[in-house]
């Protein structure tokens, strides 16, 4: 716990010891938040009849939770020695989240075609390496490298970046880092017959030799100004591509008034259709039938 002396009325006062029940309920349910979306914390223990969702309070009581969560730690933090920890900046969690790698590597073996990318997952907190990118959803976060299977986009291992303190394995110290992770995720993957996909950020011909050298399969783009492309690469241009554009039957560009109610009836005789027939029958004017415009959209964009 926190050294902080806590107030009389403070929730910490209500704590005590749990057990592996408990915290089994208390997974449960940070697993249950992850599929009802809620935009507050407290909303999933709300009475009233329009927010609510019984089975959290049936589960467990708020105040618990909110403690349990406060609380909740995966190491010993007298125990950390920072010299000798395999990932110093990751200390908090790296426990756990080698138990995750390895449960996500053994119980599932993904199909031949896999993907390499980036995610990012949401956080606004303090943290060194936490990074802004616009492109992604969450825009701020924790970045990480993940390798999915590209039929159900289960993650098959990831590597989380933490700045210059990311770790990587030994025997890849060589390489380029868009190298170090490919040959990280791709590991175990090697040599069996996968099938790759990366985009530019990834894609070099160093790489596009080692893995085609242990029977993996890639594809991606790459960036023109990469080491070892042939010379003249970069400055090929792409062959023009020409069109023809062709002009059916003649349309007159100009309305004809009619003489009479009963005339503008008879223009266009046919089928009713809410577009017009091409090419139009004898007489009829294509540009006589004006569509309704659509019904404009508000296009404010409300930010919280």
């Amino acid at each position: 716990m926190n050294k902080a002396v806590p107030k009389e009325r403070s929730r910490w006062k209500k704590w005590t010891d749990t057990d592996e029940k408990e915290l089994r309920l208390f997974f449960s349910v940070l697993f249950l938040q992850g599929i009802v979306k809620k935009p507050k914390q407290e909303y999933y223990w709300s009475k009233r009849h329009i927010l609510q969702t019984p089975i959290f309070q049936q589960v467990i009581q708020k105040d618990r939770f909110i403690l349990l969560m406060k609380f909740l730690h995966f190491t010993n933090n007298e125990e950390f020695d920072k010299d000798n920890h395999p990932w110093p900046k990751l200390n908090k969690i790296y426990d756990i989240m080698e138990h995750l790698r390895n449960k996500f590597r053994n119980l599932y073996i993904p199909d031949k075609n896999l993907s390499i990318d980036e995610s990012l997952m949401h956080f606004k907190g303090r943290l060194s390496w936490k990074m802004f990118i616009a492109k992604k959803r969450a825009r701020f976060g924790l970045k990480f490298f993940v390798v999915c299977e590209v039929g159900t986009g289960y993650i098959a291992d990831f590597l989380i970046y933490t700045g210059n303190g990311t770790v990587y394995n030994p025997k890849f110290a060589n390489y380029p880092v868009s190298t170090k992770i490919v040959l990280q995720l791709m590991d175990r993957f090697l040599g069996q017959g996968y099938c790759v996909t990366m985009d530019n950020y990834y894609m070099s011909p160093q790489l596009a030799d080692i893995l085609i050298s242990e029977r993996t399969d890639l594809y991606g783009t790459v960036n023109k100004m990469r080491k070892d492309l042939p010379p003249n690469f970069a400055k090929e241009k792409s062959l023009k591509v020409t069109s023809l554009l062709t002009k059916g039957i003649p349309i007159k560009d100009k309305l004809k008034l009619p003489d009479t109610a009963k005339d503008l009836n008879n223009r266009c005789p046919g089928p009713d259709s809410s577009r017009p027939s091409f090419p139009p029958p004898d007489g009829c004017y294509g540009d006589e039938r004006i569509s309704r415009p659509p019904t404009p959209l508000r296009k404010r964009k409300h930010r919280k």
